[in-house]
């Protein structure tokens, strides 16, 4: 299964946070913090659900399906670690910024192997978690503000990639079907779909699904053996 959700839907209705710590006084601390930012960030809106180990945290996420827009995850503890847990999200398709928290600046390389915003060295302080997650939060705007150029009859046009449900080509022709149900339409081009949709593949949002198909993850709402259900 792949995830869904996550910074895909264009603008935020709620900024999920996903908290996982194993040390029960460490997760309670981390997650009193993360509401009081929340509290004084009212465009920032958002609510924090708490985990106590890698495993629990990874169930939930293969049961529901659906990715967070912000991990904050010990990166060593017992069992599925923060860093493997970081690296199976991403196999699973997961695009959510991921912070870990660190006991020593030795283990911060294992940070980066599933490509972490960054870590927060323990313990953490209100202030130093708060410039944190105004970094985060900044980076995550850019992301749904993320947009591709295309061509097309009337001129040249913007998408933005979040409001995008998939790209087909069809008789050479590259076809952007978008959440509100339209479609814009490239100019013919004369290179493969792979080269063509290069911008999309790259975003790590899209997934190929054939020779001429790509599929914006984050507003799939289903799988069978017969293909994907979008929102």
């Amino acid at each position: 299964p792949r995830l869904a959700g996550g910074t895909g839907r264009g603008k935020w209705n709620m900024l999920r946070i996903a908290l996982c710590d194993d040390a029960p006084a460490q997760r309670l601390h981390m997650a009193q913090m993360l509401r009081k930012y929340l509290c004084r960030r009212p465009e920032a809106a958002g609510e924090v659900s708490a985990f106590a180990s890698g495993q629990e945290l990874l169930d939930s996420i293969e049961a529901g399906g659906k990715d967070y827009d912000l991990y904050i995850m010990d990166a060593l503890m017992p069992g599925l670690t923060g860093t493997d847990l970081g690296v199976r999200l991403r196999e699973l398709g997961g695009s959510g910024a991921i912070i870990y928290l660190v006991s020593a600046r030795e283990h911060t390389l294992e940070a980066y192997k599933s490509h972490a915003l960054g870590y927060l060295l323990k313990p953490v302080d209100q202030d130093t978690l708060s410039r944190k997650l105004d970094y985060a939060i900044g980076t995550l705007q850019q992301k749904l503000s993320a947009c591709v150029p295309v061509k097309t009859r009337g001129g040249m046009c913007c998408l933005s990639l979040a409001g995008l449900l998939y790209v087909e080509m069809r008789n050479r022709v590259l076809r952007y079907h978008r959440t509100d149900g339209s479609v814009a339409e490239s100019l013919t081009l004369r290179t493969s779909f792979q080269k063509a949709a290069e911008p999309l593949l790259e975003d790590g949002r899209f997934f190929r699904c054939g020779t001429s198909l790509a599929v914006n993850l984050h507003h799939v709402s289903g799988l069978d053996a017969d293909g994907l259900k979008l929102e």
